[in-house]
C-alpha cells in the first residue's frame, strides 16, 4: 500500500514537473526581456549622463585606474600607471585625428564653394 501511494505521489510529481515546465521558461523569457529593456533605458537615463559629464568613457578609465595606481603598492602601480597613460593618450590621438579630419573637410569646401563661384 506505502508502494502505490509513493508511485502515485511521484506521478503526480512527474506530471507537475512537465506542465509547469513551459509555464516556467515563458515567464523567465519574459522577465529577462524586461530586464533587459529596462537596463537599458537606466542606461540611457542616469549612466550616460553622468559619463558624458566626467569627460566620456576614456576618462573615466582614465580616472579610475589612476586612483587605483595611487592606493596599491608600488609594484603593481607601474603597470597600471603605464595603462591609464595609454587610455590618456588614445584620447589625445583621437583628438588630433578629429581635427584634422574636420581640416580636410573645410577645405574640400572651400575648394567646391571656389570652383562653384568662377
Amino acid at each position: 500500500m506505502a508502494e502505490t501511494s509513493s508511485a502515485k505521489h511521484s506521478f503526480i510529481r512527474s506530471m507537475a514537473k512537465r506542465l509547469l515546465a513551459p509555464l516556467v521558461t515563458s515567464a523567465v523569457t519574459a522577465a529577462s526581456a524586461y530586464l533587459t529593456r529596462k537596463a537599458s533605458a537606466l542606461a540611457q537615463e542616469k549612466l550616460l549622463p553622468k559619463l558624458q559629464e566626467k569627460g566620456g568613457g576614456r576618462a573615466v578609465a582614465h580616472e579610475a585606474l589612476t586612483a587605483v595606481a595611487d592606493k596599491v603598492p608600488e609594484p603593481a602601480s607601474g603597470p597600471i600607471e603605464t595603462l591609464a597613460e595609454k587610455v590618456e593618450d588614445d584620447e589625445a590621438g583621437r583628438e588630433a585625428e578629429r581635427r584634422g579630419r574636420e581640416q580636410r573637410r573645410s577645405q574640400r569646401r572651400r575648394t567646391l564653394e571656389q570652383s562653384g563661384s568662377s
